[in-house]
């Protein structure tokens, strides 16, 4: 049993691999998040059809899922220390 819970967090959880990790995460969705702005006020202002528009939102949506994916895989390999 821990002593502490920062006894339990440290034996159990490597908390900087899960940080850079939830970072990572949070900057491939901002990431996205601008080009889907960017690819939506481009189209707007080209006055492109719903059909084009919910097309590059749902290909967007799409690189998004497999980003994130692509950095569950890496986390399900493992912690980062030859482990």
């Amino acid at each position: 049993p821990a002593l502490s819970v920062w006894d339990l967090i440290q034996r159990d959880a490597d908390l900087a691999w899960s940080a850079v990790n939830s970072h990572f995460i949070l900057g491939i969705i901002g990431f996205v998040g601008m080009l889907w702005l960017r690819a939506y006020v481009m189209l707007l202002a080209a006055n492109a059809s719903r059909e084009l528009m919910t097309a590059a939102g749902t290909g967007t949506a799409a690189a998004l899922c497999l980003m994130i994916s692509i950095v569950n895989r890496g986390v399900e390999a493992g912690g980062g220390n030859g482990n």
